[in-house]
């Protein structure tokens, strides 16, 4: 059998392959990525190729790579003097990572409630900044509001809590000072802040929500000053959105 014959037989059997639903669907499944150089958190991304596009990597090095990652779950690409740090976020698929107030129990407590940001934020990490950049342009400015035992408490987004960290990059907006540590998801550990409080009648919008410390958090809700409102306002206007 000459190249000729075996190329097409090898053609004819790929093509064939696809016909599998699970082959088809394992091929076309992309796996959310969080990226790092050198320790620093650089982004999250809704597949290798995404990452490979906005960091300027070579394309014809991509699918290689992608099989590689998918097998060892977390791997290094270097290419010239960088060296990136290649991590899959969790399975499922970022257009799936949905959560509304009807997943809330009817009566909820402080308990069910905490568990409730608790997922909020586990289906949030799975999301790319483009997405959460989408989805924080969604929010509504006046957040559900739901009686607790004596309490109020205010549900907020969780796209825009996640996405004002995204725009913090690893620095607390108040002292500007690196996140203390990361999380078990290798990312900077920020707490979302709103400047105009929820209670006072603020706004749950990316343009009132910033991501402090916990130091800085802690200050701003027990000194609460006019020059540290000022600062995290001037903040907000300056940074840069996508």
């Amino acid at each position: 059998m000459n190249d000729s014959h075996k190329r097409r037989n090898i053609a004819e059997g790929v093509k064939k392959s696809w016909q599998d639903p699970e082959v088809k669907a394992a091929r076309i499944k992309h796996d959310p990525v969080i990226v790092h150089e050198k320790g620093v958190f650089l982004d999250k991304y809704s597949s290798t190729w995404q990452a490979f596009k906005a960091l300027g990597l070579s394309a014809n090095k991509h699918q290689q790579f992608r099989k590689k990652l998918k097998t060892a779950g977390s791997l290094d690409y270097s290419e010239g003097s960088k060296v990136y740090e290649f991590k899959i976020c969790d399975e499922t698929s970022v257009h799936k990572q949905t959560l509304s107030l009807s997943d809330l129990p009817s009566n909820p407590d402080s308990r069910s409630l905490a568990s409730w940001y608790e997922e909020s934020e586990r289906r949030v990490a799975t999301l790319d900044r483009n997405e959460l950049a989408r989805r924080a342009a969604m929010a509504s400015p006046v957040p559900h509001k739901i009686e607790l035992a004596a309490t109020t408490a205010y549900v907020r987004d969780p796209y825009v809590a996640a996405y004002a960290k995204i725009l913090a990059k690893g620095d607390c907006d108040l002292c500007t000072k690196p996140a203390p540590f990361l999380t078990v998801n290798a990312e900077p550990y920020l707490e979302s802040h709103h400047v105009t409080w929820l209670s006072r009648g603020g706004y749950d919008l990316i343009e009132n929500v910033v991501a402090l410390c916990p130091n800085c958090h802690r200050k701003m809700h027990s000194r609460d000053e006019e020059a540290d409102r000022e600062h995290l306002l001037y903040r907000i206007s300056t940074r840069h959105q996508l």
